[in-house]
């Protein structure tokens, strides 16, 4: 990738979440767990046996959140809330985990407490107009990470300069399509790049609402610095929506290592020829040997050539050294020409 990205800013964040510089994958659990203390628990226990980076809660007090004629939806939410020594504990099981834990704040009182016990801040993109909360974020200085959903290009860009205008806070942004799930044909996953390019100082990630992991596997591709990925131990868990467009265990396993597999494929952008084709380049590399029997004396010319392996004779970028030389002895039909065959010049 050719991509220039600011890489103090990135390692702002991924510092944060691994002790060396590499694409951060977090578990997203958000409300998986659907208010279960213990199946929270058993979320964080298997996204650390996966490999994840960090698990993501969703923090909110109900009624801060949703409106009350909203009844369906406020009844589903107040019995997924978790409390917030509830939440410490998940937090404080997490790091004896080692992954790192934070949740998203919706609510303007929930943010300002879950600063005193996080290393970075989650803006949805819900929220990514709402300016109340980003303020609190951005004056903060706590590295925060907003999701794009639901913004134009337009918007996007008008965003982060609205966040580099006022706050010195470092600031990563989230490509993300906010359907659930979201549509193969509108994830338009070159976002990633193109963001990239036109804010060159701002970590772009993504965050990923689509079913399976290819989507995240492309995103890493083109530039992102962190996937987000919801995270469910069963699919079929119940009939919140959520489960079904999360990754199971053996899908975030297979997502994790996929990872760490492109981040060594992808290498640094500058060709080179490496140690394993040092090795192996005489073999594949052709010389120059008779294309039929030449006897001592004649004089090589282009016809007398043709060009088999291995490669430890004359290369077919020097066959302006062979043409017009004598050879000194015979040389069978397909036997390559070597000094020992030619006159001195």
């Amino acid at each position: 990738m050719c991509i220039t990205v600011d890489t103090f800013r990135v390692n702002d964040f991924s510092s944060i979440f691994c002790d060396q510089p590499r694409v951060v994958v977090v578990a997203e659990i958000g409300n998986n767990h659907e208010g279960d203390l213990g199946l929270a628990r058993e979320l964080i226990a298997s996204a650390a046996a996966c490999g994840a980076d960090a698990v993501k809660f969703q923090h909110f007090v109900p009624d801060r959140y949703v409106a009350v004629s909203e009844t369906s939806r406020l009844s589903r939410l107040r019995q997924f809330a978790l409390t917030n020594d509830e939440l410490l504990s998940l937090f404080q099981y997490s790091r004896e985990l080692e992954v790192e834990p934070f949740a998203t704040a919706f609510d303007l009182e929930t943010l300002k407490w879950l600063l005193n016990y996080q290393k970075v801040v989650k803006i949805a993109s819900g929220d990514n107009n709402f300016y109340d909360l980003l303020r609190i974020a951005g004056d903060s200085g706590t590295p925060t990470i907003v999701s794009t959903g639901l913004l134009s290009m337009a918007g996007i860009i008008d965003l982060e300069k609205w966040w580099r205008l006022r706050f010195a806070t470092p600031v990563a942004l989230l490509h993300c399509v906010a359907a659930y799930p979201a549509r193969s044909h509108d994830l338009n996953l070159r976002t990633i790049k193109v963001l990239s390019e036109r804010m060159p100082h701002t970590p772009i990630g993504y965050s990923d609402h689509s079913v399976g992991i290819t989507a995240s596997l492309a995103a890493v591709v083109l530039g992102a610095f962190l996937i987000e990925k919801h995270f469910t131990l069963d699919h079929d868990y119940s009939d919140f929506r959520d489960h079904q467009l999360s990754a199971n265990p053996q899908e975030l396993a297979e997502l994790v290592s996929a990872v760490r597999m492109l981040e060594q494929a992808l290498g640094n952008g500058l060709k080179s020829v490496t140690a394993d084709e040092i090795l192996i380049e005489p073999s594949m590399r052709r010389s120059a040997a008779a294309r039929c029997s030449l006897f001592a004396g004649r004089i090589l010319e282009k016809a007398d050539i043709v060009y088999l392996r291995p490669g430890h004779g004359y290369s077919p970028d020097r066959e302006r050294e062979l043409l017009g030389r004598r050879l000194s002895q015979d040389v069978e039909k397909g036997q390559t020409i070597l000094d020992c065959n030619l006159s001195p010049q």
